[in-house]
């Protein structure tokens, strides 16, 4: 799946975007401008969470380093660790 990597994990960040958080902003979970994919195919980078504060600014809460993911349940492990260590955090946000 190597090839399919950076497609496979742009492909989750849009399904996270579409969750529904209730009434709060929903995190926005993103990739950081150095995520890129290697010459075997595998993606190394890092997620970048940010929330939206009152003012509308929106705020990096969380960075994720990664480095050479080449399956889909090596970034699926990724993000539901990220994403659990973000409400364990924030444990008053819904689930």
């Amino acid at each position: 799946m190597t090839s399919d990597a950076l497609e496979y994990l742009g492909h989750a960040l849009s399904h996270i975007a579409q969750e529904n958080f209730g009434r709060r902003a929903a995190p926005m979970v993103t990739l950081s401008s150095d995520t890129h994919q290697e010459s075997d195919g595998s993606v190394t980078g890092a997620l970048e969470i940010h929330i939206q504060m009152r003012s509308g600014e929106a705020r990096l809460i969380q960075r994720a380093p990664f480095t050479a993911l080449n399956s889909k349940t090596e970034i699926d492990d990724l993000l539901a660790q990220t994403l659990s260590v973000l409400l364990m955090n924030h444990a008053s946000w819904p689930r």
